[in-house]
């Protein structure tokens, strides 16, 4: 009845999978029947024919789910199965086996449907389907190169057709009827040059994990068929059939040992041949992936006529084994012109553009420009065109590396990419015409790491100097600082800690540069936001890093000594403590630094240090403290009590090591009563006792006691009153048996 009736069955199919379904669900279950019904025929049907044939191309893209595609997939494995032609025929790789309607569905699907399951399909089909297995390598590779080809066309057709519609929507021509009809077309080509990329893409990653396919290796030259020759030799003869002319009947000396691989390699070398094929009896002789260790025995190949057929050159033998061998890499690399230009549209756009050509060679127009001298910074790093800078600091890294890698440094490429690095970062509008927040702080990152990276490469100091100016200081500066105040930029974080890294890393190379950074009076202010005042500890962690190293060690070489930084860092170290104290959650970092410093500092010269003043802004501090730490927590560490006992002691030490004078204070007995043996109050009429908590770390109460011990070794009148106080902590019981040697082991573990 369906034969008859050619409406009646288009009418189903609308009904039941097109338009016309009542809901997703029962599409679904429409298409489950008929890829059923598909799979179970075992002859041509006509109904599902024409299904194939007609009804699937004409289906809305709003209608495609994963039955249709399913559908789609059967008649594509039912064109395998009738082996009627392959992919290299332009009239047989499209129509009725339902190639066509694959690459439609990829190209139409709406976002977020069966896209990924479709590209999946379509590169299963070019890499692991039994046809492409069976292929010769040449001919698999012209395959490929089909596809990489037309993946390429359809990027360049859809780009154009973009460009075109933003052009004259820059020139204010639409009318107001159009433009949704318009929005609806850029949308389509948007669609058509994503899809196309991110199918090439999937391709490629497939392709290279196939070794058979990835890197097809040039059939080695052998000196000739005799040298070749393994096992008995065969009485072989061979014929060229080169299209319509063939050639005389010739011998060919090979063994039965010898395998199919090495048989193409002899008969590569007696015809000069690039792509040929084999035939003996009338049977194909194959040198694919299931043949490359089987020998002609194997294969039970003996004596006779063997057919030679030249297909398709390009190139004659005896060009380049490079050039010989090209791989499909090469062929998206031929195209970069076109790639460099898509990397300026629109932002989504040349964001996935970005993240597919950063896996492939520099492109080489861009290193021909990071060398010539005349090429202006603003044609590498192009304003308007994140997307083209990102990826011109990628290939300048890129390039540096692979030099450095090789052990060629070039001093010239260096000092020409510092220049251009340095013209990027200082002329704002590269940041500035950023479209988001976002963007223009990973572009703005990009270039930092890109200055630190060049600034530890081996470049000559003038070159260095004449670089860092105050212009480059003012503009990493205003970069920190909006990307600490970024609620919007994912890696504002990185971007914060990247631009502090490269302040200090320039600034090894240039005194002036230090000294306009440090002296600068919005520098005491930044250091106590970045270290102290943010609340990201991931952040004031790698402040902390960064200083400390600094503090630590500089280059042979460097412009600034670790004194002279510590010497720098220490006023603004030291006036931030007092505010440290208020911030308990944010301030062990801050106490980490002041300690690392302080002890550098006064291990150089105490005398730089005002051992004074330090020893009772610290004491006084510190007394004021009241403990946080919880009884029975062993682990529990009160930040605050800490990091000022630790200045303490150290501060007392350098004091007590340089036979300095502590001037008369009550910090000592002050200190022992408030944190290691607070008073207990007397508690009358059930009244609660008031918390008066000790420090109860013992690292903290050993370096609180030494610094004690030191303020108090020449304060006789404070020794004795502790003295006293230890003796009624443990008061001596003369009917005590056990040897009562409490104050004794006090005495001994505080060195009191």
């Amino acid at each position: 009845m369906l034969f008859r009736s050619p409406d009646l069955g288009e009418r189903l199919w609308t009904a039941f999978v097109g338009q016309g379904a009542q809901s997703p669900a029962d599409r679904e279950i429409a298409w489950q029947i008929l890829n059923s019904a598909a799979a179970k025929v075992s002859s041509r049907n006509v109904f599902i024919a024409t299904c194939f044939e007609k009804y699937l191309p004409k289906l809305e893209p709003q209608c495609y789910t994963i039955g249709s595609l399913d559908f789609t997939r059967e008649a594509i494995q039912a064109w395998l199965r009738g082996v009627q032609g392959d992919l290299l025929d332009e009239d047989t790789a499209s129509g009725s086996h339902g190639l066509e309607h694959l690459w439609r569905m990829i190209l139409t699907a709406l976002p977020n449907s069966i896209e990924d399951p479709a590209i999946n399909m379509l590169v299963e089909l070019y890499v692991d389907s039994p046809m492409i297995q069976s292929m010769a390598r040449p001919r698999a590779h012209a395959v490929h190169l089909r596809l990489v080809n037309r993946c390429l066309e359809q990027m360049s057709y859809a780009a154009g057709k973009l460009k075109d519609s933003s052009n004259v929507a820059a020139s204010g021509d639409y009318e107001p009827m159009s433009i949704t009809a318009s929005e609806q077309y850029v949308g389509e080509e948007e669609l058509i040059f994503t899809r196309s990329l991110v199918l090439l893409r999937e391709f490629l990653r497939a392709y290279q994990l196939k070794p058979y396919f990835a890197v097809p290796k040039p059939r080695p030259r052998e000196p000739g068929p005799t040298t070749e020759v393994k096992g008995e030799v065969l009485d072989f003869k061979y014929q060229i059939f080169d299209g319509q002319v063939h050639g005389p009947v010739s011998g060919l000396e090979v063994g039965k040992s010898n395998t199919v691989p090495e048989l193409f390699a002899i008969v590569d070398m007696a015809t000069g041949f690039k792509n040929f094929k084999l035939y003996h009896w009338g049977a194909e002789i194959s040198d694919n992936a299931s043949t490359q260790g089987v020998t002609l025995e194997d294969l039970q190949i003996g004596k006779g006529l063997m057919l030679v057929t030249r297909q398709d050159d390009e190139q004659t033998r005896g060009s380049s084994p490079k050039t010989r061998t090209t791989n499909v890499d090469v062929e998206v690399i031929n195209h970069f012109d076109a790639f460099w230009d898509y990397l300026g549209m629109e932002e989504r756009l040349s964001k996935e553009v970005y993240h597919f050509i950063v896996k492939f060679p520099v492109y080489p127009k861009l290193l021909a420009a990071f060398e010539d001298d005349t090429t202006a910074w603003a044609e590498i790093f192009p304003l308007g065109e994140p997307f083209k800078c990102l990826y011109a600091v990628f290939a300048m890294r890129e390039t540096l590396e692979v030099r450095m890698r090789e052990g060629k440094p070039d001093s010239r490429l260096l000092t020409r990419s510092l220049g251009l690095i340095v013209s990027a970062i200082t002329n704002q509008e590269v940041l500035d015409s950023c479209t988001n927040e976002d963007l223009r702080s990973h572009v703005a990152q990009a270039l930092v790491e890109c200055l630190m990276q060049l600034l530890r490469e081996p470049i000559s100091v003038e070159t260095v100097t004449d670089c860092l100016t105050p212009t480059l200081l003012e503009c990493l500066l205003q970069i920190l600082e909006s990307a600490r105040l970024s609620k919007v930029a994912k890696n504002s974080i990185q971007m914060v800690s990247s631009a502090f890294e490269a302040i200090l890393e320039a600034s090894l190379h240039s005194r002036p540069f230090w000294t306009s950074f440090i002296t600068a009076p919005s520098t005491p202010q930044l250091i106590r936001k970045l270290l102290l005042e943010d609340r990201r500890s991931s952040l004031r962690k790698s402040i902390m890093k960064q200083m400390t190293s600094k503090c630590t060690y500089t280059p042979s070489l460097s412009a600034l000594s670790t004194l002279d930084i510590t010497t720098a860092f220490w006023p603004l170290l030291r006036d931030m403590i007092p505010s440290a104290v208020s911030l308990p959650d944010q301030c062990e970092e801050a106490f980490s630094v002041a300690l690392l410093v302080f002890r550098n500092l006064a291990e150089s010269s105490v005398g730089s240090v005002d051992l004074d003043a330090c020893l009772f802004q610290w004491g006084t501090l510190l007394t004021q403290h009241t403990a946080q730490e919880t009884v029975g927590s062993t682990d529990e560490i009160d930040v605050i009590a800490r990091g000022l006992s630790n200045l303490l002691y150290w501060c007392t030490s350098f004091a007590k090591a340089s036979e300095h004078p502590i001037p008369p204070n009550q910090l000592g007995i002050q200190l022992f009563n408030k944190h290691l043996f607070p008073p207990l109050s007397d508690m009358e009429d059930d009244d609660i006792l008031p918390e008066n908590i000790p420090v109860l770390n013992s690292t903290t109460r050993r370096y609180l006691a030494d610094a004690i011990v030191n303020l108090t070794r020449d304060d006789v009148e404070q020794y004795k009153e502790i003295m006293n106080q230890m003796e009624s902590l443990a008061p001596y019981d003369p009917q005590d048996d056990r040897k009562y040697a409490h104050m004794a082991r006090l005495t001994q573990a505080n060195r009191i």
